[in-house]
């Protein structure tokens, strides 16, 4: 989640079950812990798009539902000779109850361009402060 994360820091989330009880939603634009089903590991990572909405990367720009949301992160620039990979991902329909996260490293995260939509459960907590 570099640079908005650094590597070997500590981070403060608010737990699942205390977001629930304040009926907090998940809020786009802000970092999550995720515990993915098909991943063994759990991730970092930024919260883009939710249910039914559509996501695409076009020349290292994020839309979310046709609006450009690059401006919103942390995103490094990406350079003229990046893989394609990082730079373009296709237009994607969420799946009703499905989240998309990214992480701010676009052309090295394990992210929902490679693991699909995260479902609510797959969410562990926000990430609050890093230190």
């Amino acid at each position: 989640m570099a640079p908005s994360i650094a590597e070997n820091s500590f981070v403060i989330s608010i737990l699942k079950p205390t977001l629930n009880l304040f009926k907090r939603p998940f809020l786009f634009g802000h970092i999550y812990i995720l515990q993915p089903a098909s991943y063994k590991e759990k991730l970092i990572k930024r919260l883009v798009a939710g249910p039914k909405d559509v996501v695409w990367i076009d020349n290292g720009v994020i839309f979310v539902n046709g609006e450009n949301k690059t401006a919103q992160f942390q995103i490094p620039e990406i350079k003229k000779d990046a893989p394609l990979t990082c730079k373009y991902f296709a237009k994607y329909q969420l799946p009703e109850e499905k989240y998309f996260f990214i992480g701010d490293n676009l052309c090295d995260a394990l992210d929902s361009r490679k693991l699909g939509g995260i479902s609510s459960n797959e969410i562990i907590g926000e990430v609050v402060y890093q230190f």
